[in-house]
């Protein structure tokens, strides 16, 4: 399998989907009631939903003199430094290539009894830095305004992706509901109990299916094609269709201003022309080119590269990534769609030996056999600086297992508060084999932190000896999954050890993120974490097989759905 990287921008290696097996469509569900109005034989349509809301519950701030204001099913919607007020997250599914022609949400509007001082978003914090920033600071623009805040009933987008459900291509329409209006300068706020959405959209006829099928394409350098071969045989064999590409031949073949560009459109063309749903890119980044996308989060410390490895260029294959046309690529105004078309992972191998240690994991991979069903939570004190009381590494698993927790799994909890997070600890644990292993707290390139139980480093993971009985990880943490940057990260460690480690890794190739205290699971680094193993649990309810790529894209699209790309820090997670 492969690693997966941890976000939008930052992130780099979604995982290996159908690596692990065959992933069958399920029906779709929507996120409330609705109904059509069809308009043909003009074939415009009208969706119309209905979503209930709540009534407002004011409850005071775990900072002194701030209160919160909570609704129903609501998130709180995160902009650092500005008033933390509620959000509700609405995403339809309609057929793929329909145009929106406009959407509308109505609602009656009343006031909110009394004044209020609201909790400002906490400042992101680096999850490899002991130097936090201040937590809590108020934008005094937004607080000291007369405006409303967030000045907008609701804000919508347009996306188009692959369903992780059904496996196919859809248009998505993310609606954003902002059910309360609030007035920093004087303290009120309005607020609505429901709302009605209407989209209104036109369908033209679909494109003709293609007359012929490759699902599964690989792409590798030379060097490794002998493995990449072996790997195609075994996945024709598991009822896939596959093919290899060596990346001279795409090079020379496809169009583009650079190799990365080159195999863009060349993934794009045998998305089109033969239905390809799955793509593994089969070595590491100097073998297999990697698109370099610019943060400006890391423009100011020289210690980082602004330009960050992101293999999610090759999964969404809508407009170019350079809108503004300046060769910079994923920059927050080049208005990427961020939703997968196409599910990819990478093999990062440097050498055919590890090509086929890894080739060798996928083909012993057993998920269905009893070991599986088991999460080791790992969690640190992250941030003791701001409240030792609130772990929030800790806080991040324990939710994960009181909400994301699949039927019938087992959980192993390694916490720093419980004294038995050690290094010896982690690896005698991994080596009994789990299904999943889950991170989070600060770390490096080679490394995780484990706070007062020291460092957990590549050499450690080479001590595993968990065997084909090979885990699912995701880390909450720094530069884990530094593939291209790096010799060997520890993510690659876990994949190419051949005596156990990992079947795919989801963790960041750069710096990850994180809010502090209880806010923890509402944004950034851990949102993914969460959302990640939420995915797994969501896919098996609705009847798919939740492998890695398809809980990586559904995650992806969960977070951008959410929190769009309204703020740098989220389109860098």
């Amino acid at each position: 399998m492969l690693p997966l990287t941890m976000a939008l921008i930052t992130v780099v290696i979604p995982v290996a989907f159908c690596l692990l097996g065959n992933a069958k469509p399920s029906p779709s569900s929507q996120a409330h009631e609705y109904y059509y109005n069809d308009t043909s034989p003009s074939q415009v349509y009208e969706l119309i939903g209905y979503v209930e809301l709540g009534t407002p519950v004011i409850l005071k701030a775990p900072v002194a003199g701030y209160d919160l204001i909570v609704m129903g099913s609501t998130k709180p919607y995160m902009v650092p430094g500005a008033p933390i007020v509620p959000v509700k997250i609405l995403t339809y599914k309609l057929p793929y290539g329909a145009k929106v022609e406009k959407v509308e949400v109505t609602a009656e509007v009343a006031r909110l009894e009394g004044r209020f001082r609201l909790l400002p978003c906490p400042q992101p914090q680096r999850l490899g830095s002991r130097r936090p920033a201040p937590a809590y600071v108020e934008n005094p623009e937004i607080y000291g305004s007369q405006e409303p805040y967030p000045g907008r009933l609701y804000e919508y987008e347009v996306h188009r992706g692959v369903d992780p459900v059904t496996l196919e291509r859809v248009t998505f329409v993310v609606v954003r509901i902002f059910p309360v209006q609030y007035v920093p300068a004087t303290g009120n706020a309005t607020y609505i109990r429901a709302a009605r959405v209407s989209i209104t959209y036109s369908q033209d006829m679909p494109a003709p299916a293609p007359t012929s099928t490759i699902d599964v394409v690989i792409i590798t350098n030379e060097s490794l094609f002998a493995a990449a071969r072996e790997l195609a045989s075994w996945k024709n064999a598991s009822g896939h269709v596959a093919k290899v590409y060596n990346v001279s031949y795409i090079l020379a073949n496809y169009p583009g201003s650079d190799p990365p560009e080159k195999i863009r459109n060349f993934i794009n063309y045998t998305v089109t022309n033969y239905g390809t749903l799955y793509v593994i890119l089969l070595g590491d980044a100097e073998l297999v080119p990697v698109r370099r996308v610019y943060s400006a989060e890391f423009q100011e410390w020289a210690e980082y590269n602004p330009y960050v490895e992101c293999d999610l260029y090759y999964a969404d294959l809508d407009g170019t990534w350079d809108t503004d046309g300046d060769g910079i690529y994923g920059e927050l105004e080049d208005q990427v769609d961020g939703f997968p078309d196409v599910l990819v992972g990478r093999l990062p191998a440097s050498t055919l030996e590890e090509a086929y240690a890894m080739v060798a994991k996928i083909e012993n991979y057993r998920p269905a056999n009893r070991w599986f069903r088991r999460i080791l939570l790992l969690g640190t004190v992250t941030f003791p600086e701001y409240d030792p009381l609130s772990p929030e590494g800790e806080i991040l698993k324990d939710y994960l297992e009181a909400n994301y927790l699949p039927e019938n799994f087992s959980w192993t909890k390694l916490y720093e508060d419980l004294g038995n997070l050690t290094v010896d600890n982690v690896v005698s644990e991994a080596s009994r084999g789990y299904g999943f292993v889950n991170f989070a707290g600060h770390g490096n390139t080679n490394l995780w932190y484990l706070g007062a139980g020291g460092y957990f480093t590549t050499s450690d993971v080479y001590a595993l000896t968990n065997g084909y009985n090979t885990s699912v990880i995701a880390a909450s943490a720094c530069l884990t999954n530094d593939f291209a940057d790096t010799d060997v990260a520890i993510s690659e460690a876990f994949l190419i050890h051949g005596g156990g480690g990992a079947i795919a890794y989801l963790g960041a190739a750069e710096v990850a993120y994180s809010y502090v205290d209880y806010w923890v699971t509402a944004g950034l680094s851990d949102e993914m974490d969460w959302r990640f193993l939420a995915a797994f649990k969501g896919l098996e309810e609705d009847g798919a097989i939740p492998t890695p790529g398809l809980m990586h894209a559904m995650a992806i699209e969960g977070y951008l759905a959410y929190h769009g790309r309204n703020d740098v820090d989220d389109w860098f997670t």
